[in-house]
């Protein structure tokens, strides 16, 4: 049987799906905010133990939170808390714009990171808006996605640490 039929059937059935509604929409914001503390917490303290230049920072209206390493190039990378976007753009403490081959190799590097392809992004020398954490590249359902992120972040920080790190090496090395 369909799901709106089963929460048609009475005023008890429909009462009981608000409930379970409400307890959802509570607890995707309640993992968001601490898959975010995660991130910006024990993920970042990890990170920046190997990569001491880690920043954590901010956009105007705190919607891109993220972490921030210089790559080297005259670039920098931002990976967003929720591992969905990515960005290589100008560092500003050294704007000189790299040389076209450095570029492709960033994009072929990073393209194979994330397995997605830039965005074209005016302001950004690759980024993606589309990419998932490696373990979860598979997870369709966004909502599954953030529950599984939320459940990796707090049993294995570690290895997310250590995946962020690798990235990085492997930038820095292009």
């Amino acid at each position: 049987m369909e799901i709106n039929a089963l929460i048609r059937k009475s005023s008890g059935d429909y009462a009981t799906a608000v409930s379970i509604w409400k307890a959802v929409s509570a607890t995707k914001t309640q993992f968001a905010e601490e898959t975010l503390a995660m991130f910006k917490g024990k993920i970042y303290e990890l990170v920046k133990s190997k990569l001491s230049d880690t920043s954590v920072k901010y956009d105007d209206d705190g919607y891109w939170q993220y972490l921030d390493f210089r790559i080297g190039n005259g670039c920098r990378l931002s990976i967003n808390y929720h591992m969905r976007w990515f960005m290589i753009d100008m560092d500003p403490d050294n704007p000189r714009h790299p040389a076209p081959e450095v570029v492709d190799k960033i994009s072929r590097a990073m393209e194979s990171l994330t397995g997605e392809r830039h965005d074209n992004y005016k302001h950004a020398i690759w980024n993606t808006a589309a990419a998932k954490y490696p373990d979860l590249r598979d997870t369709e359902n966004e909502d599954v996605y953030m529950y599984e992120l939320h459940r990796i972040y707090s049993e294995k920080p570690e290895s997310v640490a250590e995946y962020i790190v690798s990235w990085v090496e492997k930038l820095k090395s292009v």
